[in-house]
């Protein structure tokens, strides 16, 4: 019988010594599962937020902001700060909406004319492609309104050269 309780005693002293090894292994893993992800939540929180956008006008853009500051990181400062404006906005929409049109390329080849001649030409066009509005201006020129393909021809073609 003393062998018996010495036996059961062996044994039970070493499912303790396992039990225990178990448990030392389970917690070493656990903690580093826990540092890992702490780790890894310190370097997403480091990391800018990268936004997506696209649309009319806009092919798909990768926007980086900083989460902390919630402003662009330098190299997206630029992009942002044009997508805000309002008149470059205008602009991508009337080239953008120029692209998918029969009449696109003349119209959009009379507003860079004008440019080209150092006119201003803040131009818009509805999808199907009427009302075309193209407002030409100049310091010290009278302003004009196109509001047909036929009146921006005419407005490109006598235009005044004002580039030095």
């Amino acid at each position: 019988m003393l062998k018996q309780i010495e036996g059961s005693r062996a044994v039970a002293e070493a499912v303790a010594r396992i039990t225990a090894a178990a448990l030392e292994t389970i917690t070493v893993a656990r903690s580093e599962t826990v540092a890992f992800h702490e780790r890894a939540l310190e370097i997403a929180k480091a990391m800018p937020t990268t936004y997506v956008v696209s649309g009319p006008g806009v092919t798909t853009v990768y926007l980086d902001i900083d989460d902390a500051t919630g402003e662009p990181v330098p190299e997206s400062a630029e992009m942002v700060a044009s997508l805000l404006n309002p008149d470059a906005h205008r602009e991508r929409l009337f080239q953008d909406r120029l692209s998918r049109q029969e009449k696109g390329a003349e119209i959009f080849g009379y507003v860079t004319e004008l440019r080209e001649k150092g006119w201003t030409v803040k131009a818009q066009i509805q999808e199907d492609g009427t009302g075309i509005q193209a407002i030409i201006t100049a310091t010290g020129q009278t302003e004009t309104v196109a509001t047909t393909l036929a009146q921006l021809r005419t407005a490109a073609t006598s235009a005044v050269d004002l580039t030095p």
